[in-house]
């Protein structure tokens, strides 16, 4: 099985095409489709769709039908973005070293273009082709990440308690549901595609919960080491514990994930096990 750089060069391609040519037929707007489409080329490591691909690539065969889904959960990541930068949130100017959409394309546009993007998934994810039980339980797993009670809730909290001192449990609780909850339904659309057994379900609940908090704390500590968040007085898991308990914690979290997907047995999961490696720089 290839490990996650070298599928990321089998299939990116295709899932590139598919969110270019999908966007096509769905979106009739010009002007408001290259809002959307802006945000969606200016880069990413694609890493919510690559955890989806792999995971139906794990448990199943991995077939076109797969990439539609993962193209819907890249849109509605995006979508996040977009509304992160604006200025009564992040107010970030820039994003991924581009423009920030609300100074490419001014901030009413901007939130239209997340809009779009956000509810455009699901009509992907309804054009699936998918028996309708899988269909629906795609759009539950996305709707509920993204949704009120996890990545919006955890955005609210975010916003509502800047500058204020927080404890480590109410930052766990924010980052489980603003970052950890999107990159967990990834993976759970991708167990609900390969139609893994009550069992691996279970378990791979578990190694992606874990996954996504452990992402969250290494954003962190990267952030923390150039200076970017000790700069902007925010809470996080590095600002909070101090860089090398901040570490220690991630190091007890990924052991977690780790032990979750091992206790998995039959399949090779060589390659979502692969994804460990994305933490050896900051470790």
């Amino acid at each position: 099985m290839l490990n996650y750089q070298d599928f990321a060069k089998q299939v990116l391609p295709t899932l590139e095409q598919t969110i270019e040519q999908t966007m096509g037929q769905t979106v009739s707007h010009p002007t408001l489709k290259t809002a959307m489409q802006y945000s969606i080329g200016v880069g990413g490591k694609r890493l919510r769709p690559l955890l989806l691909l792999s995971t139906v690539a794990s448990f199943g065969t991995l077939t076109k039908a797969s990439y539609l889904p993962a193209a819907a959960l890249e849109l509605v990541h995006t979508y996040s973005l977009i509304h992160d930068d604006l200025p009564a949130m992040d107010n970030d100017d820039y994003r991924r070293g581009q423009l920030a959409n609300h100074k490419k394309f001014g901030e009413a546009q901007a939130i239209l273009a997340g809009d779009g993007l956000l509810t455009v998934a699901f009509e992907w994810l309804s054009r699936s082709e998918f028996d309708a039980a899988i269909r629906i339980k795609l759009v539950a797993l996305l709707s509920q990440a993204a949704g009120p009670s996890q990545m919006v809730a955890g955005q609210y909290t975010d916003i509502t308690t800047t500058g204020e001192k927080i404890d480590l449990t109410t930052l766990e609780t924010m980052e489980l549901q603003k970052t950890a909850a999107l990159l967990q339904s990834a993976i759970l659309m991708g167990a609900t595609i390969a139609k893994v057994d009550a069992q691996q379900y279970e378990a791979l609940t578990v190694f992606a919960r874990n996954f996504g908090l452990a992402f969250q704390i290494a954003d962190d500590i990267s952030d923390f080491e150039s200076g970017q968040d000790t700069a902007e007085k925010k809470a996080t898991f590095a600002t909070m514990l101090g860089l090398e308990a901040a570490k220690a914690y991630l190091t007890q979290t990924l052991t977690k994930a780790k032990t979750a997907l091992n206790s998995i047995s039959g399949p090779d999961l060589t390659l979502l096990d692969s994804y460990f490696e994305y933490f050896r720089q900051v470790r």
